[in-house]
């Protein structure tokens, strides 16, 4: 990337730790650590050297002499220290440059056209989708199948569907996560959805237009660059302390992208709808569950060794209530040894079901409990 990171505006440099003191040292202890380090980066000693390390030691003594007029000083110290705790960014320790990723990722579309931008994402989906095997075609026959079928042993069925479905899910995903970074969204690392999402997504790209808008007019400014420079004594560089930007500008690309990543979030909530659609818990014993209990028990089974978290649930059919409840000690004992009849006999019905790929845990268990009572209660629907 050819964004060059500017000093106090993508990162700071904590001068205690360039200096080699804490930040609570007397003045005397200051100078004393300033002088000795200046003396390692004197001129004479950088002769010679490679010219990477005659800049990291010009750098340094730049860096140190700064240093000396800011940390000597009461008020500029002081006013300093403000900075130093109030930064969010990167701190550099050493004087080298630090950026963000995301920062020059959006800095580099900032200067790309919508065109280039849009063929690159464009690049980055034929890859992943070929990476994923996701098949538009099989998917769609896969979902006709699953339709014209009698509802019957069509557990095989359903899970390929599902599985075609995740396919499009992650390459939506990932292409949502891609636009978002421009946006400063924060990664959803296991790119799950709910219901629901596509709202949360617009609001979060609200929130992410206050802090871009804030963050155009910072760099603008220069950040606290020109407050820096002013400290030490040097003049604020370019584009420090000058021009304020347009009330509301942000980056060329940012609406655009904006309505893509709203899009893309639309169509993963109605992928998560279909696969919540075909979705069915499995009940153990089901020959033995002939009739609704009072209570029912969810289990949630994870990894190879089939290990099993139980959630307690009643229904109330005539005021059309859902409460979570606590299962009996000895209840869950004997769903623990698999002993589904006597908890079938002590007024559970039992269902089970692993977690899915990129559906929120939650939702998948909401979801579960509405099978159940559709499955018990189907008047309640008509």
């Amino acid at each position: 990337m050819d964004y060059v990171p500017r000093e106090g505006v993508d990162y700071i440099v904590d001068l205690y730790q360039v200096t080699g003191v804490p930040s609570d040292i007397d003045p005397d202890n200051v100078k004393h650590a300033i002088n000795n380090r200046l003396l390692e980066y004197h001129p004479d000693r950088l002769q010679g050297l490679a010219p990477e390390f005659q800049r990291k030691g010009e750098l340094m003594a730049r860096l140190l002499n700064r240093a000396k007029i800011v940390l000597l000083d009461d008020e500029k110290r002081s006013e300093y220290d403000q900075i130093l705790t109030a930064w969010e960014g990167p701190v550099s320790r050493d004087g080298t440059p630090v950026i963000r990723m995301d920062d020059a990722l959006r800095a580099e579309a900032a200067g790309q056209s919508p065109e280039e931008l849009e063929a690159a994402f464009s690049r980055q989906s034929v890859e992943v989708t070929a990476m994923v095997k996701h098949n538009p075609k099989q998917q769609a026959m896969l979902g006709r199948l699953l339709e014209a079928s009698d509802g019957e042993n069509t557990d095989e069925l359903r899970d390929a569907y599902d599985a075609a479905l995740f396919a499009e899910d992650q390459v939506l995903a990932i292409e949502e996560a891609e636009r978002g970074r421009l946006l400063g969204l924060k990664g959803n690392k296991r790119y799950e959805t709910s219901l629901g999402y596509s709202d949360n997504v617009q609001v979060a790209i609200e929130g992410a237009r206050a802090a871009q808008t804030e963050d155009y007019h910072r760099r603008a400014l220069g950040g606290v660059g020109a407050q820096l420079a002013l400290l030490a004594g040097e003049s604020p560089g370019p584009n420090q302390g000058s021009i304020l930007p347009a009330a509301g500008a942000l980056p060329p690309y940012f609406d655009e992208q904006a309505k893509k990543v709203s899009d893309l979030a639309v169509k993963r909530e109605a992928l998560l709808e279909k696969r919540l659609e075909i979705f069915q818990p499995t009940y153990p014993n089901v020959e033995l569950q002939t009739e609704a209990q009072p209570n029912f028990a969810v289990g949630i089974t994870k990894g190879s060794d089939s290990v099993t978290t139980w959630v307690g649930f009643n229904f109330d059919p005539e005021a059309f209530v859902l409460e979570n409840i606590a299962i009996d000690e000895g209840v869950e004992t004997l769903l623990n040894d698999r002993k589904y009849e006597e908890v079938y006999a002590n007024g559970y019905n039992i269902l089970t079901f692993a977690p899915k790929d990129q559906i929120e845990l939650k939702t998948l268990l909401e979801e579960a409990c509405n099978k159940h009572v559709g499955k018990y209660y189907p008047e309640l629907f008509e």
